[in-house]
């Protein structure tokens, strides 16, 4: 069965395209940040900006806490720049898999029937890897900013965290879209056993 029912757009087959062409811009982007951590260019480290040393404020200003800056370091180490890469790519790890596993979900529900158990098993799985590995990655990239705000001098410079709610309302979201087609699913099945 095609995902176009009406002779019209296949909407699914627009999707897949869409999906697949964002997963290789993703690739390729996850590639740069390999090679600039390969090629130990400088870094951004955002960092607590009391941490920082950024004591000198105007006259008549206050520094806010929990507030960060950007450091750049010039002359990063092999150290930095990995630690640099690893606050990036556990994100990138993530929406890769993710799409990738979206881009199989979509031609499994494009070439045949889209009300299948395999695609609520589809879609239940992979709302629960957004939520545990989106956060899972949150915590990787806290961990390895803080390492590489801790290599900075002067000492005292600590890393801001950054949860990402989005991962929780996408997975939550996707387990949400399982169980309707779950439900979709039993309906027919129930509607076939009658007719």
């Amino acid at each position: 069965m095609s995902g176009n029912l009406r002779g019209g757009r296949d909407w699914l087959r627009v999707a897949e395209t869409a999906v697949s062409v964002f997963l290789g811009l993703t690739i390729v982007f996850a590639l740069f940040v390999v090679a600039g951590a390969v090629r130990r260019n400088s870094v951004h480290v955002p960092v607590d900006a009391a941490g920082a040393g950024a004591a000198d404020t105007p006259t008549g200003t206050t520094l806010v806490q929990n507030t960060h800056v950007d450091v750049h370091v010039t002359a990063a180490t092999w150290w930095q720049a990995i630690l640099h890469a690893v606050t990036i790519l556990p994100t990138l790890v993530v929406v890769i898999t993710a799409l990738a596993l979206l881009v199989r979900l979509l031609r499994h529900a494009r070439r045949g029937d889209p009300f299948t158990a395999a695609t609520v098993r589809r879609l239940r799985w992979l709302g629960g890897f957004l939520v545990v590995a989106g956060v899972a990655s949150d915590a990787v990239e806290f961990a390895a900013a803080t390492l590489l705000a801790h290599s900075l001098e002067p000492a005292g410079a600590t890393a801001h965290y950054r949860f990402s709610a989005s991962w929780i309302l996408a997975g939550v979201g996707l387990l949400a879209v399982a169980e309707l087609v779950n439900r979709g699913y039993h309906m027919r099945a129930e509607l076939d056993r009658v007719i």
